[in-house]
């Protein structure tokens, strides 16, 4: 699964990569999520896949500001998610391909200047949607049933700004920093080196990661050498050679996964009635959220609060169940 950023915002542009790279290593070795044109910017985020490794399970999802309003996408561009399958049937997660503001330009029209501090244009507005992005994986925007979850993308953030502590305090992993330590880089800005580029895991997923590395094809290599022209001079150009060059001023980062299978169920309730009043019997109606990996569900009641139960019911595939003959003046 690869996470783009800054494609061009169409359907033509994608479907061209997708093309150029199944004329190059066979047909169907790639497909993308078709997301369309996404908010009203020329570029946006989009998800490339290997079918013969990982199928997509449900739709996409977007993070917008009409989802959460502190998420800016007039700023930030909207978040992009979509679930994965693991064609061994291992296990499923979920991938969220961010590009959050730049430092370049101000964000004074909404009330967050650069305030001298090192972090830049934008700080605020960055620390907003990192809080909005861990809130919205929190209710499991495509309903995969299941935690694992993997922030990939240009957070526009260095390692020690308020956007990436806001991730970490909502229970994600910064891979770069475990396996690869203090320093890590991806990017090269005027001499000095660090990254914007990230891969977080949450607390589900984190355990299942093999390792993460940066791929060093691009932020090495000198602009006067790289694919942009719009600033040389004739002589400057003339460099060019028709070999490999960097495709971008980011270097990609790459996560290996050992998925592990995972069949919990969603959401579970009570769906109805209300608490009965005192000596008055009722039948319950419980409920629960599909476990793609799941053939059938079972439930149980208890009624002593130890994470312990016997007496297990199966609902067989339904994801429902409505129960009664419960005991007066007992707590399940």
């Amino acid at each position: 699964v690869v996470g783009l950023i800054e494609i061009e915002n169409n359907d033509a542009a994608i479907q061209d990569l997708v093309a150029g790279l199944n004329g190059l290593m066979g047909a169907g070795t790639y497909a993308y999520i078709d997301t369309g044109v996404i908010g009203t910017d020329q570029i946006k985020q989009a998800i490339i896949y290997k079918p013969a490794t990982v199928t997509p399970v449900g739709n996409f999802a977007l993070l917008t500001s009409a989802v959460d309003p502190p998420y800016l996408d007039t700023k930030n561009r909207p978040a992009l998610a979509q679930t994965f399958q693991d064609k061994a049937g291992t296990g499923i997660f979920t991938v969220v391909v961010n590009h959050l503001k730049s430092k370049g330009s101000d964000c004074n029209d909404v009330g967050d200047p650069d305030l001298g501090d090192g972090a830049g244009n934008c700080n605020l507005t960055r620390k907003a949607a990192a809080e909005a992005l861990v809130d919205w994986l929190a209710a499991d925007p495509t309903g995969s049933g299941d935690s694992d979850f993997l922030i990939l993308g240009d957070l526009n953030s260095y390692a020690k700004e308020d956007p990436i502590d806001a991730l970490l305090a909502g229970g994600y992993t910064n891979l770069i920093a475990q396996f690869l330590g203090e320093n890590a880089y991806s990017y090269v800005f005027d001499g000095q080196v660090g990254y914007l580029d990230y891969a977080l895991a949450g607390a589900g997923l984190v355990g299942e990661v093999t390792g993460t590395t940066v791929w060093h094809i691009n932020a090495d290599e000198p602009d006067l050498l790289d694919y942009d022209t719009t600033f040389k001079a004739p002589a400057q150009d003339a460099l060019y050679e028709p070999n490999a060059f960097r495709s971008s001023d980011h270097d990609p980062i790459i996560v290996g996964l050992a998925l592990e299978a995972d069949g919990r169920p969603g959401a579970f309730g009570k769906v109805s009635p209300a608490d009965a009043a005192a000596g008055t019997p009722l039948t319950l109606a419980l409920q629960w959220g599909t476990a793609p990996l799941a053939a059938s569900y079972e439930y149980c009641l208890d009624t002593t609060d130890d994470d312990a139960c016997t007496g297990w019911v199966s609902a067989g595939t339904a994801t429902s169940a409505l129960v009664s003959g419960l005991a007066f003046d007992t707590t399940y």
